[in-house]
């Protein structure tokens, strides 16, 4: 299973990297820190299973990112993360 986590916080990344290369050694773990990383990254990889996408990366706003992964891999399962507790999306 490829992995691709999109968040632009550092630290989170390589956490959530740490914690689900425990998951087995089928699991194969990329991270980028923005969308357009992200983007060029999967359309060079290809076959991406899931994506951790940060639903508020810098320069997109709100589901804006969620729709433009959506639209460039749609055979992809994605789940949206946030740190923030209550945003309107």
């Amino acid at each position: 299973m490829k992995i691709l986590v999109v968040d632009d916080h550092s630290l989170f990344r390589e956490g959530l990297h740490l914690l689900l290369a425990r998951l087995g050694a089928d699991i194969e773990i990329f991270d980028a820190g923005s969308a357009d990383a992200g983007l060029a990254f999967a359309s060079q990889c290809g076959d991406i299973d899931l994506i951790l996408l940060d639903v508020n990366l810098p320069g997109l706003r709100g589901l804006d990112s969620l729709r433009l992964f959506r639209q460039s891999f749609p055979d992809s399962r994605i789940i949206l993360l946030s740190g923030v507790d209550a945003s309107p999306l």
